[in-house]
């Protein structure tokens, strides 16, 4: 187990962590900041959220190789309302040279209940109340349901992205014989 200060507040993370600019990011489950771990420096870092925004949804995602945060601002059955929100600055900076910058309004949306991940540069999945997936381009602002299965249970869809690799994800799995 590893200890970090991290002033007084506490932390519980449920969300898988995300890679960034040289830096893993997990989103603090009360909301109150983004922890960070700088690969190359060894040292983690906490970044403070928008204290006067009252969301119920918080999504951490990456775009455009900057870590963004989605506050769902009205998230009901019927209506979703999401403001983008980019950090600007480097992580472990000086301190207070990162802050958190409005990017755009989704929505609102009839029956989407939250982001997934982007996908390509402008285009973010989400997943709907019925737990079909769709695609929101940012720039056309136009929805596209994709023909592909959703979520067994709604509300309880993911999406992850692959790069390429030399490395094989079958031979993986393959234990020598001497173990």
């Amino acid at each position: 187990m590893i200890k970090i200060d991290v002033g007084g507040h506490r932390c519980s993370f449920q969300f898988n962590g995300l890679y960034c600019k040289g830096a893993y990011h997990w989103l603090n489950v009360g909301g109150q900041m983004v922890l960070s771990f700088d690969m190359s420096e060894e040292i983690f870092y906490t970044t403070p959220l928008l204290e006067d925004l009252y969301a119920k949804v918080k999504t951490l995602e990456v775009w455009k190789e900057s870590l963004i945060i989605f506050y769902g601002l009205e998230c009901s059955w019927l209506l979703s309302i999401f403001e983008m929100w980019v950090m600007v600055g480097d992580i472990g900076g000086v301190e207070g040279s990162t802050y958190w910058t409005k990017h755009l309004t989704i929505g609102p949306l009839v029956c989407i209940f939250y982001p997934l991940i982007f996908w390509k540069d402008d285009v973010l999945l989400l997943e709907g109340h019925d737990g079909r997936i769709v695609s929101y381009n940012l720039d056309t602002k136009r929805l596209r349901t994709l023909p592909l299965p959703g979520a067994a249970y709604p509300g309880h869809a993911s999406a992850y992205l692959y790069l390429k690799s030399l490395v094989s994800l079958l031979r993986g799995n393959m234990l020598p014989q001497y173990l």
